[in-house]
């Protein structure tokens, strides 16, 4: 989802409605993979926090591609309030995007 820079969010505009779908699939999802955010946009990292605080303890995973393995600040803070899986990969989105999106690997149980 990309919502661009600037004011976006405006009665007149498209943006409503793309971030009330937003939140809806968010809500409903157990894996968040974020590429090339900033965290800088309040509006997106309010939902995505809610999702955190959420799914936190239901085995929910955050995937974050970046170009370091840094966790964001904001992300950081997320964690102090709910316990969840978290993973960066870090690296230029065209070499990581495979494995962003590609399933993750579970444990086989035994038979």
């Amino acid at each position: 989802m990309i919502f661009g820079a600037g004011n976006r969010l405006r009665p007149d505009g498209p943006y409503l409605d793309l971030y009330r779908e937003f939140k809806d699939v968010l809500a409903e999802d157990r894996q968040v993979i974020v590429i090339g955010y900033s965290f800088r946009d309040a509006h997106v990292n309010e939902a995505v926090r809610r999702w955190v605080l959420e799914h936190g303890q239901e085995g929910a995973l955050l995937r974050i591609g970046s170009l370091t393995d840094v966790v964001p600040p904001i992300v950081n803070r997320w964690m102090d309030e709910r316990e969840l899986d978290l993973e960066i990969v870090p690296g230029p989105a065209e070499k990581v995007m495979r494995e962003l999106l590609a399933p993750r690997p579970r444990l086989m149980s035994p038979s």
